[in-house]
């Protein structure tokens, strides 16, 4: 099912950015930045991240949300995590993402599901610049 970003009730160990003005009704962990690219190119970006690792897979897409699901298996846990990033268009030529992440079938840490949001998040910045107000 696809994530209602705006009134999501993150879980005590999920770990939650959001696009600047994008989840109305929860508090996110973080905002994301807004990247001078249009969500089209950022996704682009993304997905050149995650096609490279072969432990992440998509499992889920609803394009008309611009929302995909990915697992990420860490070698260390049995089971894989959870991660829901939905791309956000700010302008035609500005994007911004939502990105959540969290373990559907084990606990696990706020610790862990933050190093690997911020992660991800490194590689979207060195891949696309961010508005030079954000640095």
């Amino acid at each position: 099912q696809t994530i209602d970003f705006q009134s999501l009730k993150p879980d005590e160990s999920g770990y939650l950015v959001c696009a600047p003005k994008a989840c109305q009704e929860t508090e996110a962990n973080a905002i994301a930045r807004t990247y001078p690219q249009s969500r089209s190119a950022l996704s682009q970006a993304l997905f050149s991240y995650t096609d490279h690792h072969g432990n992440i897979k998509t499992f889920r897409r609803d394009l008309g949300a611009w929302q995909f699901d990915f697992t990420e298996n860490i070698p260390s846990e049995k089971f894989p995590h959870v991660i829901t990033v939905q791309f956000v268009s700010i302008s035609p030529t500005e994007s911004s993402l939502n990105i959540y992440s969290r373990s559907e079938l084990t606990s696990s840490s706020l610790e862990i599901h933050k190093d690997r949001v911020e992660r991800w998040l490194r590689f979207m910045e060195s891949s696309v610049p961010v508005l030079k107000n954000q640095q």
